[in-house]
């Protein structure tokens, strides 16, 4: 799932390379912090049931709040990929 975010991330061409790879990262770290397997997301209620476990999360609320919202923003990005691809 993550090389397919990645793919989709590159295809919309608005962010840089560097920010492309973060994204992916912030992703796959966020799914280690709560213990979730990102594969199991095939409709938009289970992403919903991951970016609620990753916004409870003590790392995630600390990692965003110090990285700029870097990572509520790929949650974001990711919740497009989503809808784009689980229709």
């Amino acid at each position: 799932m993550l090389e397919l975010f990645k793919a989709w991330l590159n295809e919309k061409g608005t962010l840089a390379t560097s920010s492309v790879e973060k994204y992916v990262r912030v992703i796959n770290s966020i799914s280690e912090w709560i213990d979730y397997d990102i594969s199991r997301i095939s409709s938009i209620d289970r992403f919903i049931e991951f970016r609620n476990l990753a916004y409870q999360n003590k790392m995630f609320i600390n990692r965003d709040e110090v990285g700029n919202r870097m990572y509520s923003n790929a949650i974001n990005h990711f919740e497009l990929f989503i809808l784009d691809n689980c229709k």
